[in-house]
């Protein structure tokens, strides 16, 4: 394969992962002798050690139950669940309840909600009979961080997000004294380079781009810091449960089956 030429300077031959689209165009990315990208390798490594066998899967469930059912004795609810009206966070709801669990579902409104996602969050949940906890964000605040983002040119602008999102939940299970149950599943969800999204757990990385590219303090975003990641995994010992790594989740089947049964609408990339 000839080298593309550019000045003085040879640039190496274009390639493509054999399973994927990415090509080296990415810096850190390396081709094995079947073609196959190491993003891709290390997916199918890490797919072994996170998704448990079969029978593992439905032992890690009983055992889910069991520690939210201890947890919540006596208490209204037994755990709590992220809401976004997305088909991974709507399935969750509807999988615990099934499950014989009494969940709190936790939404955070960072001022772009669709309404069609809102109309999902309030049927689904009237439905499955669980009550919500709804966090709105500051928009002006929330924008300005947002925008500081955009402005430091960051690998993923989304990181305000993520991180309110998990602080919110993380809080709210501490209040009551449950376990985190979320939407999380690997299988879809990790096969990202970490190069284009790195810093959801640094609080201090946030801090420091909204100080320096943003106008607003943030006085009402929720937030978390490594003490108190400290706090919530070694004193409070948060039991923390991605719980679609445990079943044999399939999207478009979660899709087909909540738009049957519970009137759930598709817009999109949920």
């Amino acid at each position: 394969m000839d080298l593309i030429k550019k000045g003085k300077y040879a640039l190496e031959p274009s390639l493509t992962c054999k399973k994927c689209v990415m090509d080296n165009t990415d810096s850190l990315i390396t081709f094995n002798s079947e073609g196959q990208c190491s993003y891709c390798t290390q997916y199918e490594q890490k797919l072994k050690e996170w998704i448990p066998l079969p029978e593992e899967k439905k032992k890690q469930i009983k055992e889910m139950v069991a520690v939210c059912k201890k947890a919540g004795k006596g208490k209204i609810y037994d755990c709590v669940i992220g809401v976004s009206g997305g088909v991974d966070s709507t399935y969750v709801a509807w999988l615990v309840k099934d499950l014989g669990l009494r969940p709190l579902a936790v939404h955070l409104d960072n001022g772009w909600n669709s309404e069609l996602a809102v109309t999902n969050i309030s049927t689904i949940l009237s439905k499955l009979e669980i009550d919500l906890k709804t966090f709105v964000l500051d928009w002006e605040e929330f924008k300005s961080l947002q925008v500081a983002f955009l402005r430091a040119s960051t690998p993923d602008s989304e990181i305000p997000s993520d991180h309110a999102i998990v602080a919110l939940m993380r809080q709210v299970a501490a209040k009551y004294g449950v376990p985190v149950v979320w939407g999380v599943n690997f299988t879809s969800e990790a096969v990202l380079p970490k190069t284009w999204s790195q810093g959801h757990m640094d609080w201090g990385y946030i801090k420091n781009v909204n100080k320096l590219f943003g106008g607003k303090k943030l006085r009402n975003y929720p937030h978390y810091s490594v003490w108190q990641l400290i706090y919530f995994n070694r004193i409070l010992r948060q039991p923390i449960f991605n719980i679609l790594n445990n079943i044999d989740y399939d999207k478009e089947k979660a899709k087909e089956f909540l738009i049957k049964e519970y009137g759930w609408k598709d817009y999109g990339r949920a």
